[in-house]
């Protein structure tokens, strides 16, 4: 614990965001006055956190004693943060998952029927989806009816998403999404500690706190021919894992199934 504390918790590999109604010469008199003493020391090399290329689909299923009604995880791996396709991912993501009108709670809830909600998103639950720095997914997690397949699911799953590769989205339905997005975005920066997070993850990543600026302007320049060209290259079943989680038999059940069998 020690030694980790020393190589870690130095002020050179560390950020201090303060954000409010503040002025600047008493909050850089108090960080001068309560940090400059703590002595800087080598910084950490940064471990490398690169993956192989997913060659094939993985599948799994999880037994919950908790869970009343089962559930699907799917998860496709992201392009890195930097890559062109970085903020095309999020758009796609925002578009098969953001709310009511999302791609996927139309064709699964609302049209077919085979699921009773979907979240999901880039970099979901962790956080946004510009605020990561190494391998992160483009998450779906649907809750099904105990009458509905893992099979039926994914299928209607694959209709949606086979519909985006095939399709992409309309000019008006990329237009409503983005400029949710960006309403989003400039939601959050008027939140202060939404806004010390997102300026100190920018620094911590890129060096520069003006990209977190940048982003609504960058979202505005994406196309539907490159949600399309995202979809065929990066949602492909074997760049996933899915996740089956199944309740577990309540002791009654087993009980009376083992009762009914002698």
């Amino acid at each position: 614990m020690q030694k980790f504390y020393e190589q870690y918790y130095a002020p050179n590999n560390a950020v201090l965001a303060i954000v409010g109604d503040v002025k600047p010469d008493e909050v850089f008199a108090k960080v001068e006055k309560y940090f400059a003493a703590i002595p800087s020391r080598g910084t950490p090399p940064k471990p490398n956190v690169d993956e192989a290329p997913q060659k094939s689909e993985r599948r799994a299923t999880e037994t919950d004693r908790l869970a009343k009604v089962p559930a699907l995880a799917v998860g496709y791996r992201m392009p890195a943060r930097h890559s062109s396709d970085a903020l095309v991912s999020a758009v796609a993501g925002e578009l098969l998952h953001n709310g009511q009108a999302s791609a996927l709670y139309q064709t699964l809830v609302k049209q077919k029927q085979v699921a009773l909600s979907v979240d999901g998103g880039v970099n979901w639950p962790l956080g946004s989806p510009y605020e990561y720095n190494g391998p992160t997914l483009m998450t779906s997690f649907i809750v099904y009816p105990p009458k509905v397949t893992e099979d039926q699911v994914l299928a209607a799953y694959d209709s949606a998403v086979r519909d985006l590769t095939e399709k992409g989205p309309s000019a008006q339905d990329l237009e409503r999404v983005v400029a949710k997005m960006r309403s989003d975005w400039y939601g959050n920066l008027e939140i202060p500690i939404d806004r010390a997070s997102a300026l100190s993850h920018a620094v911590l990543f890129d060096g520069d706190f003006n990209s977190v600026y940048q982003i609504p302007e960058d979202l505005a320049k994406v196309t539907p021919a490159q949600i399309r060209a995202f979809a065929a290259k990066y949602l492909v079943s074997t760049n996933r894992t899915i996740i089956n989680r199944v309740p577990a038999a309540s002791e009654a059940g087993s009980k009376n199934q083992e009762g009914a069998a002698q």
